[in-house]
């Protein structure tokens, strides 16, 4: 397990460097306070988005495995991981945005809606993320425009506002793009690690 540290937990950082922990990475969340005023930029040519059928999950799943092996951390590709995500509750068919170039898989975003999270925290808020694109269709706005539909997917669900983590370090201005779409950060957490003797 990575421990993780919320900002401003000065304690649970001191915990951590006194066992030999060092950060690696920092994350943001952000939050979209309301639903209104969705921007929905155009799909780039030739691009169009597509019902996730029970056929197309394993395409969703492996599209998502390839594009974040540029990003930090790893992912289980395996078939047990495959099965993981189908059983996790939150993986909703009609909740994902998916962008389609002829057969191929181009992007996607996984919006999720936690329903015992909202009952806890006593809002209707969903998660709009993972975003991904793959190699072939990056620096189109195919996120942009995945991630203004997933906003309507989610205010459609009845949600009213929305959320997601992004990694500072993202290498592809995710930051930016999420302010776009009205995001605002309004926390920290860092994970820590420790090298294995």
């Amino acid at each position: 397990m990575v421990p993780v540290v919320r900002g401003g937990d000065a304690g649970g950082r001191a915990l951590a460097e006194r066992f030999g922990y060092s950060r690696t990475r920092v994350y943001q969340h952000m939050t979209r306070a309301t639903l209104d005023d969705i921007e929905l930029p155009a799909l780039p040519e030739g691009l169009q988005i597509r019902p996730i059928t029970d056929e197309l999950l394993r395409v969703v799943f492996d599209g998502g495995i390839e594009a974040f092996r540029d990003h930090h951390g790893t992912f289980d590709s395996s078939e047990a991981g495959y099965r993981e995500w189908l059983d996790n509750p939150s993986t909703r068919q009609e909740l994902i945005v998916a962008a389609f170039d002829g057969d191929h898989i181009a992007g996607a975003v996984h919006a999720e809606i936690h329903q015992a999270e909202n009952e806890q925290q006593g809002y209707e808020r969903g998660w709009t993320d993972p975003i991904w694109v793959r190699r072939p269709w990056r620096r189109r706005g195919l996120a942009s425009a995945l991630l203004g539909r997933a906003l309507v997917v989610l205010r459609d669900n009845g949600m009213t506002s929305a959320q997601l983590d992004v990694d500072s370090e993202n290498p592809h201005e995710a930051f930016t793009l999420y302010e776009r779409h009205g995001f605002v950060a309004d926390r920290v957490a860092s994970e820590w690690r420790k090298p294995l003797p």
